[in-house]
């Protein structure tokens, strides 16, 4: 066991779960807080740069699996390619 483990089910324990639950938890708000941060001091491509580190943080440290870390890229990637085009930069 790792002290990333002994959070996780410390943090399980507080809100009534289990382990598992705890790591989620914990991954969520490593991910949203580091976001945010760097979000606010860096703008967008700060923003970015936090979601990359949290979510590589979260799935390193084993709160998340490896599978939901390629579904949240999937999704980040799909509202990427589908992001609405400048005002002005199409045809009509």
């Amino acid at each position: 066991m790792t002290v990333f483990d002994d959070v996780a089910g410390a943090m399980g324990s507080l809100i009534g779960g289990d382990a598992a639950t705890g790591g989620w938890i914990l991954g969520l708000v490593v991910v949203v807080g580091l976001f945010v941060i760097l979000l606010i001091a860096g703008g967008k491509d700060g923003g970015l740069a936090g979601l990359g580190i949290g979510l590589g943080f979260a799935g390193l440290s084993g709160w998340w699996p490896i599978w939901s870390l390629f579904f949240v890229l999937v999704v980040i990637l799909f509202a990427w390619w589908t992001r609405p085009q400048a005002a002005g930069s199409g045809p009509v």
